[in-house]
């Protein structure tokens, strides 16, 4: 009798322990998840992408590293969206990318090769060559040449398009991009301090 009490007595024990546990466990990760909801909390928000354009031709490259496999080219001027700047690497999107997660990356650029985009606006100010340069038909290099600027030469600027400035005879009273000289590619170009007009 004693024997068969001692067994029973056994069993309940073990009953309550493997309660207990599976009750401890079950606390362990309610709080385990609050604790992650906690830091999930503290996480940045998502990389909103800064609009930015090559500079000239550009490697597109696997990793952040010049040593890395080149999976892509950037056109002068060409714009993409730039995000994730980890050891002077940007990692670059489409332009019209909205789900800007690394793993959907065009690749890798270095932040020398980029400039950002100012904000599109239709002002035209006034600015000078840096050094002579082309005027094109078109704003791209691979358009035809209309025309040159000399170092210091002045024009009117404004109606950015893809990293090209569409540029005006310095006196134009009303300049309209349809009537512009050609275009300019925006690195070329440096604004006239203390001098801007409106379209």
């Amino acid at each position: 009798m004693r024997r068969s009490l001692g067994i029973r007595t056994i069993v309940t024990i073990l009953f309550a322990l493997l309660l207990w546990i599976g009750c401890a466990a079950q606390k362990a990760e309610v709080v385990q998840d609050v604790e992650l909801e906690q830091e999930e909390a503290k996480l940045p928000p998502p990389e909103p992408g800064q609009l930015m354009y090559a500079i000239s031709p550009t490697k597109i490259r696997e990793e952040r590293s010049k040593e890395s496999r080149v999976i892509g080219k950037l056109n002068g001027g060409q714009k993409v969206k730039a995000a994730f700047l980890q050891d002077e690497w940007y990692a670059v999107f489409d332009p019209d990318a909205t789900d800007l997660s690394e793993e959907y990356a065009l690749g890798y650029v270095h932040m020398s090769r980029l400039r950002p985009v100012p904000d599109v606006s239709q002002e035209v100010k006034l600015a000078y060559a840096v050094t002579r340069c082309n005027i094109r038909a078109r704003p791209t290099k691979a358009s035809k040449v209309v025309g040159m600027l000399e170092a210091g030469e002045r024009v009117k600027a404004g109606f950015l398009t893809n990293g090209w400035y569409a540029v005006f005879d310095p006196d134009e009273v009303d300049p309209k991009e349809e009537q512009a000289i050609g275009y300019v590619f925006a690195p070329l170009l440096r604004e006239v301090p203390g001098q801007a007009t409106s379209p």
